[in-house]
């Protein structure tokens, strides 16, 4: 199930066991707390001593069998949260926490959550139908719940409303440069949201402003490789010149800008083919694993040139790949990149 399965779950009486996992963590921590309160309360008495954390660092399959044997003080329900990095486990340990929610009786008087901080733990495909193996036997015994990054347009109300909450006003684009720029974590877009919210207050202004947004919102490290990216393959030298720049006065390393350009080429070109067999953006997200809001943005970008222009590029990435690894010339590298790109008048020529 989703997060907002999940919502449900806990508004109708949470069963048994979940497994919590997924990118997008602040959405993960504020359904754990509903899930938890759902359980023994809010702010009750005893909802403290109903409530049992295993912390991951503490996490052992005895540490979890032991908490889901608790006895409620004072209430019908206890509520077991055991933070585990599973893809860290080892195998042993892995059969080992299966055994356990095996023998896991989900009419118990506790209800479990199982947390999986970002990156912690393989689901495989499961849109695909291809679960990861661990998947699958976690399934027979609790339910798995998936938090996964919000789609841009989603992102965008959601920054929109806290605006608007604080009687401030964001036009589109300005809305779209503070997703774009801060990425999909909430937690970045959260926190530069609120520094805009002040910034504009502290002006005495009531827009936000393409400026302030500028200023203040956090890189997430994909806009400047992606802008160079782009302005390639729309034949814009002087832009990807200029993103080139901006890259170097952040002291990013050439190696991981060259990267991100090429993981962006390489990205481009496989939305290309797919768009070509009339695949929709949400079906090529499904396929590909990537976001929503990246694959929108490759496929603007793909629309402006050819499968064969972006297969050049590539190649032309993998030559300044060897040079940054056998000269070690670095942003020379990439400025020889960008400089051997055609310029606009033959943009659609890179062969």
């Amino acid at each position: 199930m989703d997060d907002k399965e999940f919502k449900n779950e806990i508004k109708k009486g949470l069963v048994g066991g979940y497994l919590l996992y997924g990118d997008e963590e602040y959405l993960k921590k504020y359904y754990l707390k509903e899930a938890v309160e759902s359980v023994v309360g809010r702010d009750d008495a005893f909802s403290a001593f109903n409530t049992v954390t295993i912390e991951d660092d503490a996490y052992s399959a005895a540490a979890l069998e032991d908490a889901l044997s608790t006895v409620p003080m004072m209430a019908e329900k206890v509520c077991v949260v055991c933070n585990v990095r599973l893809s860290s486990l080892k195998e042993k340990e892995k059969k080992d926490f299966c055994d356990v929610l095996s023998s896991y009786d989900k009419s118990s008087a506790a209800t479990l959550l199982v947390v999986c901080p970002q990156g912690t733990f393989d689901a495989g495909n499961v849109k695909k139908n291809r679960p990861s193996p661990l998947y699958k036997t976690l399934s027979k015994y609790i339910a798995p719940v998936e938090f996964a990054y919000r789609t841009a347009p989603t992102l965008k109300n959601w920054v929109r409303r806290h605006f608007e909450k604080e009687g401030l006003y964001a036009d589109d684009s300005v809305l779209s440069y503070i997703v774009e720029t801060s990425g999909p974590d909430m937690f970045t877009l959260g926190s530069d949201t609120e520094k805009l919210i002040c910034y504009t207050a502290s002006k005495g202004e009531k827009s936000v402003t393409l400026d302030a947004a500028r200023r203040l919102c956090s890189d997430n490290g994909a806009s400047d490789a992606f802008a160079m990216t782009n302005a390639i393959v729309s034949g814009d030298r002087a832009a990807a010149l200029e993103a080139l720049k901006e890259a170097k006065e952040k002291r990013l390393k050439a190696p991981y800008v060259l990267s991100k350009i090429t993981g962006d080429f390489a990205n481009m070109l496989t939305v290309a083919l797919y768009m070509s067999s009339g695949m929709t953006k949400s079906e090529i997200a499904s396929e590909t694993g990537l976001h929503e809001f990246r694959v929108s943005r490759y496929m603007d970008a793909a629309r402006k040139t050819d499968t064969a222009a972006l297969k050049a590029a590539l190649d032309r990435c993998r030559e300044a790949d060897v040079s940054i690894k056998t000269s070690g010339v670095d942003y020379m590298a990439l400025e020889r990149l960008l400089c051997t790109m055609p310029s606009k008048k033959v943009a659609r020529s890179l062969r």
